[in-house]
């Protein structure tokens, strides 16, 4: 044999190779020999124009040379034979799939790395694999939420030739009955998968406990009664089989733990049905979730939080209620163990799905050294520029810490002050993407009464983000909101009709502990003195300004890396996960208290010592805790927490606007730069030119400052005004004091 013979194919060399041969195999089919495979085709009810299949007819390699034969025998599609030649001195080779019909399998990237042959010239025709890879038709699609399982390829193409399938189903054709490695790896990558349809005229129990190794969706097997799926099929029709399938569907839904959603899960039991909703933490010391029990009997509702891993608060309160209901306590509690164990299968399974969605074993242990690291908040700070946002040295670090408080029992809400809600907007966007995706809830328009009736899986544990809160100012749901992000849950009664026709009253309540995050130019208007919410400035300097327009410019350019923005982005995502929630103890509290002489001095002060509480969290792996597991704060987490939260904090206690208190500063400075100093009158236009505003803002922030009696207006409408400022430092007296006490 000669070198070129002896050449090892690489892997896409196998692909392209066995691509080409699969369609001449397709090409063979059409020929006018190719009769009698057409024929069976028909016969099975395959349409060859409607799905992928091909005709091999054995002969692809006669009267080819040696070197064309060498990579189909390293393939195995031919191998050397001591059958009989022609002539003394040619060789003899068997061919793959000898007059068969030939279907692709294809691997996670759509190739063709293997194929099945039905050699339908053999006494008894029989099916045979080239190798061990590959699936038919094809890996399904991580949207899929019902996968059918059919014994061989047959059966398979005859499922997808019928119809019955729906948007997000999918199909995978067995091998001899049994599950290859490909066909386990594509079932544990399905996160959506809810059930799986096992359809044949057996189905192995050792098949069935595999399946249910693999994943949590619910397994139904689907026995035939027929020789094969294609045999029913052909004797029933689409109309049959689909009522066949429908029964299936009836009988697995029946009874038994089904999973909806990855949030929402249902269970039906003796005499109650349990809805449970929630996110399952990753931390297996927490198994806590909203329950809605429904007696059978006469339709009464428990709707309680239980935590299953608390089994002693759990039966307690599921005992009270048994007891009124005159319910079987015992089967219940039987009943909510199964949930139990159902559930934690579930969280090993969504462990496994996040690892192969892409966990990073490296992005992971960047983010537990950055949490050890000394000067972990600047490092904070600079990881956030280079994951995008320029400028807004001050807000930024305060922003992500407020938007990670999601997770806390101390959490916040941002609201950002931006005239231009353009910018506002996409400083919103850019913070939200340092948080994972599956913990959001963006909100760009409601209505009046969205926030009452949101599930309690929707937004509970969230961080909630508006880039624009006049999508729901506009709606007038800012009061629910407000309740909400205050309170964390809203409790609302709603009239609803029963079943005699009459109205009642019920109670409804939407849980939404969550953190908020959102960008407004009415932020003193709508947010103010909200005991949970802190208003936050941004910078409108021409040198900010300048900033980001540098940055756009580099962008179109192509010169900003964005590959090292991703894993700056990744990397913060990793930070968050790795903070966990628990319990903080601040020995230096009553240092924080405010003076009880400034505006909202005892929310403030909450805020404050909230905001600490979160800094300690950042810095948990690095401090010690008391008997009762509490991390306990340090003098260190306190000052951090001062000098972040201090701008913040005057801009909730001022009175005016972050926009408003913009412009008066930089007033002050126009008239100190001018020769009669405090005494300087300038009419609206001159102070329009000098600060390079328009004619509508200036006199919307002259006409505040005015009412707040901050500048005083002289002069007739007739002749025109002038204005001068009248109380120069009211402000800065405040923050001295403040930064007075804090300091001691």
């Amino acid at each position: 044999m000669n070198k070129s013979m002896e050449k090892v194919l690489s892997d896409k060399e196998k692909n392209e190779l066995l691509t080409k041969l699969y369609l001449g195999f397709k090409t063979s089919l059409v020929f006018p020999k190719a009769e009698r495979p057409r024929t069976f085709l028909k016969d099975v009810g395959l349409n060859y124009t409607k799905i992928d299949v091909g005709f091999n007819s054995g002969q692809f390699h006669h009267r080819k040379s040696d070197e064309f034969k060498a990579p189909y025998i390293e393939l195995g599609v031919l191998k050397v034979s001591n059958a009989p030649t022609r002539e003394k001195d040619m060789i003899g080779y068997k061919v793959f799939g000898d007059y068969g019909v030939v279907f692709p399998l294809k691997d996670e990237a759509g190739n063709i790395v293997n194929m099945y042959a039905y050699r339908i010239k053999l006494q008894t025709p029989k099916g045979e694999y080239l190798n061990d890879s590959g699936l038919y038709p094809e890996f399904p699609s991580q949207r899929t939420s019902r996968l059918f399982l059919t014994e061989n390829v047959i059966d398979g193409a005859s499922l997808i030739q019928s119809d019955v399938m729906e948007n997000r189903d999918a199909v995978i054709a067995l091998k001899d009955g049994q599950l290859t490695d490909d066909m386990k790896k594509a079932i544990e990558g399905l996160a959506e998968l809810t059930q799986i349809v096992v359809i044949g005229k057996e189905v192995d129990e050792v098949l069935t406990e595999q399946l249910k190794n693999l994943t949590t969706a619910h397994v139904a097997p689907a026995l035939v009664p027929s020789d094969s799926l294609n045999e029913f099929w052909l004797n029933h029709g689409t109309e049959g089989l689909l009522k066949f399938l429908d029964e299936v569907e009836g009988s697995a839904s029946s009874t038994g733990f089904q999973q909806i959603s990855d949030r929402q899960f249902f269970y039906k039991g003796d005499e109650v049905s349990y809805l449970i909703c929630g996110v399952i933490s990753q931390n297996s010391t927490l198994m806590e979730m909203d329950f809605e029990i429904e007696s059978h009997r006469n339709n009464e509702v428990l709707k309680e939080k239980l935590d299953l891993l608390d089994e002693k608060k759990t039966n307690e309160k599921i005992y009270f209620w048994t007891e009124n209901q005159d319910l079987n306590y015992s089967q219940v509690v039987l009943e909510l163990q199964e949930i139990k164990n159902e559930l934690e299968k579930v969280r090993r399974s969504q462990s496994k799905q996040e690892k192969k969605r892409g966990f990073s074993t490296k992005q992971d242990k960047l983010a537990k050294q950055l949490l050890r690291s000394e000067n972990l908040f600047s490092e904070l700070n600079e990881l956030i520029e280079k994951a995008g946002i320029i400028g807004e040295n001050k807000s930024r670090l305060l922003l992500f810490i407020i938007a990670s408080s999601y997770k806390f029992k101390y959490n916040l809400h941002a609201i950002i002050h931006s005239e231009d809600i353009t910018t506002g907007s996409e400083l919103v966007s850019k913070v939200a993407e340092f948080v994972p995706e599956i913990e959001q809830y963006l909100i760009d328009l409601t209505t009046a009464r969205s926030f009452r009736y949101y599930n309690n899986s929707a937004i509970d544990n969230k961080l909630i983000v508006i880039p624009d809160y006049s999508g729901v100012t506009s709606s007038r749901s800012i009061g629910d909101l407000k309740r909400l992000q205050a309170k964390g849950s809203i409790i609302n009664d709603a009239p609803i009709k029963g079943q005699d026709g009459f109205l009642n009253t019920v109670k409804q309540t939407v849980n939404g502990h969550c953190s908020s995050i959102g960008a407004c130019s009415k932020s003193k208007k709508h947010f103010e003195g909200e005991p949970r919410t802190v208003l936050v400035s941004m910078d409108t300097s021409p040198e900010q300004n300048q900033k980001l327009m540098k940055y756009d410019c580099l962008l179109m350019a192509g010169q900003i890396d964005l590959k090292a923005q991703d894993e700056a982005k990744e990397l913060l995502q990793y930070v968050i996960r790795n903070i966990h929630s628990l319990e903080v103890v601040n020995p230096h509290a009553t240092a924080l208290m405010l003076p009880t002489n400034i505006r909202n001095a005892r929310m403030l002060t909450m805020q404050l010592n909230q905001f600490v509480s979160l800094i300690t969290l950042f810095n948990q792996h690095k401090r010690e805790k008391d008997k009762h597991g509490r991390v306990i704060a340090t003098t260190e987490d306190n000052q951090t927490g001062i000098d972040l939260f201090l701008d913040a904090l005057m801009l909730n206690i001022d009175e005016l606007d972050a926009g408003t208190r913009e412009f008066f500063d930089a007033l002050k400075k126009l008239m100190m730069a001018s020769p009669n100093k405090e005494k300087t009158k300038l009419t609206s236009l001159e102070i329009q030119k000098e600060l390079g505003i328009s004619k509508s803002h200036a006199n919307r922030f002259l006409s505040t400052l005015v009412h707040f009696e901050y500048v005083k207006r002289e002069g007739h409408r007739n002749t025109g005004f002038t204005y001068m400022v009248k109380n120069w430092d009211e402000l800065s007296s405040i923050k001295k004091l403040i930064q007075q006490k804090l300091g001691d």
